[in-house]
C-alpha cells in the first residue's frame, strides 16, 4: 500500500503540473433599464412553492458484477477451506474462530489424560475432522458417526448430532472411510471413547458463515461499521478489482476467475491502475458516507499536495483521473526508457 501511495504521488505530482482546465466563458451581464420615477412597476408574482429536497442516499449498493466476482471468491476460499482445513482462515477472512482440530489428536489426548483433554475441548466449539468408521442408529434411531481414533478400536471418536432427524438425508449418504468435518462441542469422554456433540456438518456451517459475510459487506457499504477490518478490506478489495477486469471477461467460475485475477493483477501498469482505482473508489465511498479507513487513499493525496494545485485536482472527474495517470505513467516510462543506464565498468580498470 506504501509502495502503491508513493508511485501514485509522483504520477500526481506530473499530472498537476501539467494539466491546465480550461477557462468557462463567463456570461455577457446585461444591465437592467433604468425605471422611471413616474412609472409603476407590475407587482411582484408569489415566489413558487420550493419542493422539499430528499436527503442524498447513504451507502454504496454493489452492481450485479461486483457481487456475481464476490460470490465465486467466496465459493472458491471456502471449498480450498473444506479441502485443506488448515488453511480455512488464510484468505484473510475468519470462517472460523474456534480451533480445528483432527478427532484422532483429540482422541489421542484423551488416552493419554482425561483432565487434560477435558481442560482443553470440554464444552469448546470445535471444528473438528476425520475419517468415518461407521455410520450407526442408537437409541431412539438417532443417527450418530464414529470416527477413526488414534488406534485404539475401542475408543473411537463418536460424533452426535445436533439436529440428526433433519440432516438425516445427508447422514444416510455417507460412506465408510469418507472423509468428513463438524462443526461441534467438546463432550468429554464416556467409557473411554471421545465425545462430540451439537455437531452440523462442517459445509452447512461454512454456507450460513458466507450469507453472514455478504450481509456484513453489505451493512458496512451502506454506511454502517465494520464488522472486522477483513470484512472492511474485502469490500474494498472487490468494488476494486471488479471495475479493472475488462466488461467482455467471464469471470463466472473459480476457473474463469483466476483468469480474470491474473489478468488484473499480473498486468504491466498492476500498481497505477489499482492505485487509481482505489483512490476513486474511496472518494466515491467516503461521499457516500462510508468509512474507507486505511483504504483513504485519496485524502491521504489530497493532504500531500501543494495549495495551489490541490483544488484543481479536487475538480477532476474520475474518467479524467484515469486517462491524464495513463497518459503521465506512460510519459514516465518512456523517460526511463530514453534515461541511459549508468556503466558499471570501473573507469579505472585496464583494459585487457
Amino acid at each position: 500500500m506504501k509502495k502503491s501511495t508513493a508511485s501514485l504521488i509522483v504520477l500526481l505530482a506530473f499530472l498537476l503540473c501539467v494539466y491546465e482546465k480550461p477557462a468557462v466563458a463567463q456570461p455577457m451581464q446585461i444591465q437592467p433599464a433604468t425605471v422611471q420615477a413616474h412609472e409603476k412597476l407590475p407587482p411582484t408574482p408569489p415566489s413558487p412553492a420550493k419542493k422539499e429536497q430528499k436527503p442524498a442516499p447513504k451507502g454504496y449498493t454493489m452492481t450485479a458484477r461486483e457481487l456475481a466476482a464476490l460470490a465465486v471468491v467466496l465459493d472458491d476460499s471456502l471449498e480450498n477451506g473444506i479441502r485443506n482445513p488448515d488453511k480455512l482462515n488464510n484468505d484473510g477472512i475468519k470462517w472460523v474462530d474456534f480451533p480445528v482440530v483432527s478427532a484422532s489428536s483429540v482422541a489421542k489426548t484423551y488416552e493419554e489424560n482425561q483432565v487434560a483433554g477435558d481442560h482443553q475441548y470440554f464444552d469448546k466449539r470445535l471444528y473438528v475432522t476425520g475419517t468415518i468408521a461407521s455410520i450407526n442408529s442408537g437409541l431412539g434411531n438417532e443417527p450418530y458417526v464414529v470416527l477413526v481414533g488414534d488406534g485404539n478400536p475401542f475408543m473411537q471418536p463418536h460424533i452426535q448430532f445436533e439436529n440428526g432427524k433433519q440432516d438425516i438425508e445427508k447422514i444416510a449418504r455417507l460412506k465408510k472411510k469418507q472423509a468428513v468435518a463438524f462443526v461441534c462441542y467438546g463432550g468429554g469422554s464416556l467409557a473411554g471413547s471421545v465425545v462430540f456433540k451439537r455437531c452440523e456438518f462442517a459445509d452447512a456451517y461454512l454456507a450460513s458463515k458466507k450469507s453472514q459475510v455478504l450481509d456484513e459487506i453489505k451493512a458496512y457499504l451502506h454506511g454502517g461499521a465494520a464488522a472486522s477490518q477483513a470484512i472492511q478490506k474485502l469490500s474494498f478489495t472487490f468494488i476494486v478489482f471488479a471495475r479493472l477486469i475488462p466488461e467482455s471477461a467471464d469471470c463466472s467460475t473459480p476457473q474463469k476467475m483466476k483468469k480474470c485475477s491474473d489478468g488484473v493483477w499480473k498486468s504491466k501498469n498492476k500498481e497505477t491502475e489499482v492505485g487509481v482505482e482505489i483512490m476513486i473508489v474511496s472518494r466515491e465511498l467516503m461521499a457516500l458516507g462510508v468509512d474507507v479507513g486505511e483504504f483513504n487513499l485519496w485524502s491521504k493525496l489530497v493532504a500531500q499536495m501543494p495549495a495551489d494545485k490541490r483544488e484543481k485536482f479536487m475538480t477532476l472527474t474520475d474518467d479524467e483521473i484515469r486517462a491524464f495517470m495513463k497518459d503521465a505513467s506512460s510519459k514516465k516510462t518512456a523517460q526511463k526508457k530514453k534515461t541511459p543506464k549508468k556503466s558499471s565498468r570501473n573507469p579505472h580498470a585496464l583494459d585487457s
